[in-house]
C-alpha cells in the first residue's frame, strides 16, 4: 500500500462504485481511498490490493466505515443524495 496513502481510519466513498465495476459488483475490500494527486481509487482486502479504477469525479465524500453502514441502512438504492458544504 503505497505510504501516502494510508489513512489512520478505514473509508468508504460515496462514489458509484457498482457502475464502475464488472457485472455491476462491487469487489470485497477491506479498505476504500482516494488518491486525489493520482486520481485512483483502491481497494484493498487484508492489506492487498484487489483492484483500482480511476476516479471519475473531481471530489469525493468519505466516511468512516460506521457511518457508511447507517447511511447504506437509511438511503433506497437509486436514492439521489445531494451533497451540500
Amino acid at each position: 500500500m503505497p505510504s501516502s496513502l494510508v489513512p489512520s481510519f478505514a473509508l468508504a466513498c460515496l462514489l458509484l462504485l457498482s457502475s464502475k465495476c464488472v457485472g455491476g459488483e462491487v469487489p470485497q475490500a477491506d479498505l476504500v481511498l482516494v488518491d486525489k494527486s493520482e486520481r485512483r481509487l483502491y481497494l484493498y482486502r487484508q492489506n492487498r490490493a484487489v483492484t483500482e479504477f480511476p476516479v471519475w469525479t473531481n471530489g469525493c465524500v468519505a466516511l468512516s466505515n460506521d457511518h457508511m453502514e447507517m447511511v447504506w441502512q437509511a438511503v433506497a438504492a437509486g436514492m439521489p443524495i445531494e451533497i451540500r458544504p
